[in-house]
């Protein structure tokens, strides 16, 4: 039987954004064999798509798993719907909310996890993510993976298990990663609207620019590592 410490083969939930890239990197440089995972939901911008091969094609991987779910909507699309059966009263939550998300998108991995003998599914979420998502935390991460031991062989066989990484990290600290792997972030797409270009104005670009100023700033050493 081949234990998760010898399987380093990995599925990562992948978008194209700065948190999955640089989680791509890092695992790459510890040994990973990353087989990403994308998934094509409604309203996906054609960009993200387009970032999404892009790295993937700079990284050398030429596996891609790409699932397309048009059922899948984000909560800003989803408001009139949600007000028609929750009898007038909306609840609170991000625009970019999906329902469930993680969720499904970890059970799907875990079929292709079972197909691959893959013994970690992994994805980029951060500090930030915890504070704003009901899908970020130990307590989720935790429930998944005791789902995953009951419910699959390949938890049996080699401990398959959902890992978040960057669960404890700040923008700060993917930036440092981002520094230390020469993450190609400039080819990654964080916008949140369906424009051509990165419209600034929303959350995932407010992120990604401060994102971009931490690392000009470290590789002009205004910081210093503690």
């Amino acid at each position: 039987m081949q234990s998760s410490e010898e399987n380093k083969r990995c599925i990562l939930l992948f978008s194209g954004g700065i948190d999955s890239t640089t989680l791509l990197y890092y695992l790459l440089n510890i040994g990973y064999e990353v087989i990403p995972l994308t998934v094509n939901f409604n309203g996906r911008n054609i960009k993200e798509i387009e970032a999404t091969k892009k790295i993937l094609k700079l990284a050398g991987i030429d596996k891609l798993i790409e699932i397309d779910l048009p059922f899948i909507k984000e909560y800003v699309s989803l408001k009139e719907e949600i007000l028609k059966n929750y009898n007038g009263k909306l609840f609170e939550a991000a625009g970019y909310y999906i329902p469930l998300r993680n969720s499904i998108l970890v059970f799907i991995a875990a079929y292709f996890a079972e197909i691959y003998n893959a013994s970690k599914i992994y994805s980029g979420h951060t500090y930030e993510d915890s504070n704003k998502l009901p899908d970020v935390n130990l307590e989720f991460i935790n429930a998944i993976n005791k789902a995953l031991r009951v419910g699959s062989y390949v938890a049996k066989i080699n401990g398959l298990k959902y890992e978040m990484p960057f669960i404890k990290y700040s923008k700060f600290d993917i930036a440092k990663l981002i520094i230390k792997y020469s993450v190609p972030i400039e080819y990654t797409w964080s916008c949140y609207n369906t424009f051509s270009e990165h419209c600034e104005f929303c959350e995932g670009c407010k992120n990604r620019n401060l994102v971009f100023y931490f690392v000009s700033k470290l590789k002009n050493k205004v910081y210093i590592e503690h």
